[in-house]
C-alpha cells in the first residue's frame, strides 16, 4: 500500500482543507470521508493538486455538528486504518481542566482501534 502523507491541514470559514502527498495513481477515485465518532458525516472532495502526487482534499464542517464542548473530526479513506489527518474544535465553556480534551482524543483512538481490529477479525475469517 502507498505511503500517504498529509503535508497541510487547516479549518477555515466551516471548511477543513489539506493537500496530501502520495504516488498511489488511484488516490483520486477514493473514497474519502469527514468522520465523528465512527460516523461518517461528509463526503470529502478530492481533487489534483497542481504537481504529480499531490492532492488536494476540501470538506464543510455540517454546522449542526458543532456543539458545546470538544469534538474531534478525522479525514478517513475506505479501506485503511490509520486517518489522513484529523483536527478538534473547542466550542461553548472553556474545558475544565484539559483532561475532558485528553479524554475525548483517547475515545476516538479506541475508536478507530476497535473498528481496525473488527476488520481484522473479519477479514481473516475469525469474527
Amino acid at each position: 500500500m502507498s505511503e500517504i502523507v498529509l503535508e497541510t491541514g487547516r479549518v477555515q470559514g466551516g471548511r477543513w482543507s489539506g493537500h496530501v502527498r502520495t504516488d498511489d495513481p488511484s488516490f483520486g477515485e477514493a473514497e474519502i470521508a469527514l468522520v465523528l465518532a465512527g460516523e461518517k458525516v461528509a463526503p470529502v472532495h478530492v481533487a489534483p493538486g497542481g504537481e504529480s502526487g499531490l492532492w488536494r482534499l476540501e470538506v464543510e464542517i455540517p454546522a449542526a455538528l458543532i456543539e458545546e464542548g470538544l469534538r474531534t473530526f478525522t479525514i478517513e479513506r475506505d479501506g485503511r486504518t490509520a486517518p489522513l489527518a484529523s483536527f478538534s474544535i473547542l466550542a461553548g465553556a472553556p474545558l475544565a481542566p484539559d483532561i475532558r480534551a485528553e479524554l475525548e482524543l483517547l475515545r476516538a483512538e479506541l475508536e478507530l482501534v476497535k473498528r481496525a481490529l473488527r476488520r481484522h477479525l473479519r477479514e481473516s475469517g475469525e469474527g
